[in-house]
């Protein structure tokens, strides 16, 4: 990841450095200093949550408020700042991937949760894949332009939409509109991963249909 990024932060989630870091800028009444966090990140810093170096132990007051910081910033997407009596909230642009292995779900909550399926074929083929600068330098250039892609929805994919939310509620009554929304957020990173300014019936369809085999995955 730090090879294709133009920024990432890593976040070991054991508990030494929960209970010890400072995640959230903190101000120092007594200096009159504002300390930086580890979160206080330039935009575009990818964050990589990682809960498999959680260990049996306890979170104290501190790392509690650690946890609550990265929960908002992977929720809402701005940082808090702690004033002691108070906490003030700022936008930011950090992407949080959380990382976890043997929970039924993760430590952070998130919009997503994808459970890897090993395949060795495949990562056999990833191996072999060119490593080299230039391969990396072109997938930069690849998200870069991806992620600053503004994508819009196509008049056959909006009358599409409606449709298929009313045949998902029929299915499981459970589903609701933030899934809509949610569905409608991964069909537009798909169109916009290839090259697209606007969500197609090929990218709504293909979105739709990995969704599934994500809630079966998860099923099992």
């Amino acid at each position: 990841m730090q090879g294709l990024r133009p920024a990432v932060a890593h976040v070991p989630m054991s508990i030494k450095h929960m209970n010890f870091k400072l995640l959230m800028p903190k101000m120092n009444f007594d200096t009159d200093m504002m300390h930086t966090g580890d979160l206080q990140v330039v935009p575009a810093t990818h964050v990589i949550c990682d809960e498999t170096a959680m260990e049996d132990g306890q979170l104290d007051e501190k790392g509690l408020k650690n946890l609550h910081c990265l929960q908002q910033l992977a929720t809402f997407q701005h940082i808090l700042f702690d004033f002691n009596y108070d906490w003030m909230k700022f936008p930011t642009d950090a992407p949080v991937l959380v990382m976890s292995q043997g929970r039924a779900k993760p430590l952070l909550k998130t919009d997503v949760v994808v459970q890897l399926k090993p395949d060795a074929a495949a990562a056999a083929q990833a191996c072999a894949q060119d490593e080299s600068p230039e391969a990396q330098e072109l997938c930069r250039v690849f998200m870069g332009l991806a992620r600053a892609l503004d994508v819009g929805v196509s008049n056959e994919v909006e009358q599409m939409v409606p449709n298929t939310f009313v045949e998902a509620r029929k299915a499981n009554p459970k589903v609701q509109q933030e899934d809509l929304h949610c569905w409608m957020t991964l069909a537009k990173l798909l169109a916009a991963s290839h090259g697209s300014d606007q969500v197609k019936k090929e990218h709504w369809e293909l979105a739709m249909r990995m969704e599934d085999e994500r809630a079966r995955r998860l099923a099992v």
